[in-house]
């Protein structure tokens, strides 16, 4: 039908039933499709077809311009013709390439004859005895001639794995120090061994045998430490005391209970910010209100109401958890009743809870702050402490790497040296090879030399290396 309405001829389809009609007008191409006019069933859109048709056809005859499609059928056409020669050559390609693979090739070697598939089935087969060979070859004649072929499998027969080893042999770097590089490290180890005093030979004695780079790793441990020992000398009297008992041991249990700080103060400033101005009076505090006013804030977020009056009766066992403390509390004068007056209230029991919990644990550890000002305020209060339990924090780890690389080291000397019974091991088991910062008690000042003194012995003049 498409190739006959393209020789300009019309074609007339009758049927018994429309449903027939449109099912072949839906298999026409879309182009086509808006060009049949179907004059049956007017009932059913017929009538509506046949105008939609008829307007289609109508629109393209005013807009036919007899040149341009003359230059489009040219162009299809030529498109056309281009794809059947393509096809034409493509399907001579193919005959030809089917033909060569029946083509029996003489032998080139001895066993290789016959088709092309044959060839390379011989050549597959003895892969594995034959992959030495580099590949591809792009060249006619071989790289080596006859001479050089047999000088090199004499070669190959001579060779060994240690002999193949020798190509990837060179020169050590015989790179030495100046005779000034020299003379400055004997000059420094000669000064260290002059400042040799207190507990400079007990030092000396563990870092005996010690590599460089263990050394090495020693004064940067050492550097580090020192730089946490200046950082913690700017604490104020009762923080460097109480770093001092955590370096000697007497505070460890007290002082790890203050691992909860940062969440108590992250809890507390999160609180302080739902808080924000309002200003929050509570007859009690503590953890039970906190507990009674966090449920109750929760109970009214799910949808249930403040009752009063007549509907006290139906009160939640939340509100009178809350109404068991006493008067309710206020925000800004007015009684928290709603769910988001609750919630302020609940939030700002959190905050002074954290604060109350941050200062027990201070004064167990002896140190007396102040924390009964306004809540924002104590709140920052809370937050510089957390930054000097950072610091001391800091500190101890540093003194533990210290004192474990001494402890690896000292397992590592010669036996001799190393005797369970000998001054120098009893002394370093017994007390830790830590450090400590000189306004931080004895146990820190001692500390402190420690870490200076072992910087000095590891790399007197930056040459621990040399």
């Amino acid at each position: 039908m498409s190739a006959l309405l393209a020789g300009g001829q019309r074609v007339l389809v009758t049927s018994e039933k429309a449903q027939a009609l449109r099912v072949l007008r839906d298999k026409l191409p879309l182009e086509l499709q808006e060009l049949c006019v179907a004059v049956t069933d007017p009932a059913r859109g017929g009538s509506a077809e046949l105008n939609r048709s008829v307007s289609e056809i109508a629109t393209r005859k005013a807009q036919f311009n007899g040149r341009r499609a003359a230059q489009r059928i040219e162009e299809l056409t030529t498109q056309r013709n281009d794809v059947l020669n393509r096809w034409a050559i493509l399907t001579e390609q193919i005959r030809q390439t089917r033909a060569q693979e029946t083509v029996v090739h003489t032998a080139v070697a001895a066993g290789y004859e016959g088709t092309v598939a044959s060839i390379v089935r011989r050549v597959r087969a003895q892969e594995s005895g034959q992959g030495w060979l580099p590949a591809p070859l792009f060249t006619d004649a071989p790289p080596l001639s006859v001479d050089e072929f047999i000088t090199l499998h004499a070669l190959h027969q001579r060779s060994s794995v240690e002999r193949a080893r020798r190509r990837h042999q060179v020169f050590p770097d015989l790179s030495l120090p100046t005779q000034r590089e020299v003379q400055d490290a004997c000059a420094a180890v000669a000064q260290a061994s002059q400042d040799v005093t207190g507990e400079m030979p007990e030092l000396l004695r563990v870092l005996e045998g010690a590599s460089p780079d263990i050394l090495a790793r020693i004064r940067d441990l050492c550097e580090q430490l020192q730089g946490a020992l200046h950082d913690a000398e700017r604490l104020d009297l009762g923080f460097q005391r109480v770093a001092d008992d955590v370096l000697s041991g007497r505070a460890q249990h007290l002082w790890g209970k203050t691992a909860e700080f940062a969440g108590l103060v992250q809890a507390a400033q999160e609180a302080d910010r739902v808080v924000g101005a309002s200003t929050v009076a509570t007859p009690v505090t503590g953890r039970p209100a906190f507990e009674a006013y966090d449920a109750l804030a929760r109970k009214l977020e799910a949808g249930d109401t403040w009752r009063s009056g007549l509907s006290r009766f139906r009160r939640s066992d939340e509100q009178s958890a809350v109404e068991a403390l006493g008067e309710p509390a206020t925000v800004d004068g007015v009684a928290a009743t709603t769910a988001h007056s609750v919630r302020i209230v609940a939030e700002h029991l959190r905050a002074l809870d954290a604060v109350r919990v941050v200062g027990i644990v201070l004064r167990d550890l002896g140190i007396d702050i102040a924390l009964d000002e306004s809540r924002s305020r104590a709140i920052g209060t809370l937050a510089l402490i957390n930054r000097d339990r950072g610091i001391v924090d800091n500190l101890v780890t540093r003194v533990r790497d210290v004192e474990s690389a001494l402890r690896d080291i000292h397992l590592m000397i010669p036996a001799a040296d190393a005797e369970p019974g000998s001054r120098s091991g009893s002394r370093l088991r017994s007390r830790p090879a830590g450090s400590g910062v000189g306004k931080c008690g004895k146990y820190g000042r001692r500390v402190g030399f420690a870490a200076l003194a072992v910087t000095r012995v590891v790399d007197p003049m930056g040459l621990a290396t040399s």
